[in-house]
């Protein structure tokens, strides 16, 4: 075994946001143990799908495990095929991206893979690209002083759209509205004479 990789997945169950660490070391394993390509492929793919700029250097620790691991790279990739791959920046978008990642999937060609890491690196920078920018060119932006109010903003990131609708709403407030209702009309029904 050449060495652990761990990927971070974000699950959310319920109202409440948690962030696990998967070992993908067991699957990505198998797939290699039975050389079962398409396994190996789907991890790949998934991995893009979670890490779509690149940043976190698991796709690549993941693809030379497979090839320290004797998978070879005319095994795991396929012959390119389809239209030719733009490289005129100006056109990338996140639509063009998501084009390319579908394209991707039917074929796994390295060339592809080569335009879709160029792409999310320009279209999905990294978070400490992106506030190192922001930070030189944003002056307006509020400073935290206390070590405790930059951590509560920092692990706000884990929050379910569940509780972003219901955001300001207490829980008991629904259940009451509609007993209230639920009281008015019987008042209104049997209370009224």
């Amino acid at each position: 075994m050449v060495g652990k990789i761990y990927r971070r997945t974000r699950i959310y169950s319920g109202s409440i946001g948690r962030l696990f660490m998967e070992d993908i070391n067991k699957t990505l394993d198998e797939a290699i143990s039975t050389r079962d390509i398409k396994s190996i492929r789907n991890i790949l793919v998934t991995g893009i799908a979670q890490d779509p700029g690149f940043n976190n250097g698991i796709l690549e620790n993941e693809l030379k495990y497979c090839f320290d691991s004797k998978i070879t790279k005319e095994e795991l990739f396929e012959p390119f095929e389809g239209d030719l791959l733009n490289e005129d920046q100006n056109i990338w978008t996140k639509d063009y991206y998501a084009e390319q990642r579908t394209e991707f999937r039917y074929n796994f060609s390295f060339e592809r893979f080569e335009h879709l890491k160029k792409l999310g690196k320009k279209l999905y920078p990294s978070k400490n690209a992106l506030s190192n920018e922001q930070s030189e060119h944003d002056d307006y932006s509020p400073s935290l002083e206390n070590k405790d109010e930059k951590r509560k903003y920092k692990n706000t990131e884990c929050i379910s759209t569940k509780d972003k609708e219901n955001e300001g709403i207490p829980n008991w407030l629904i259940p009451a509205g509609i007993g209230a209702v639920a009281l008015f009309l019987l008042w209104l029904i049997f209370g009224r004479k």
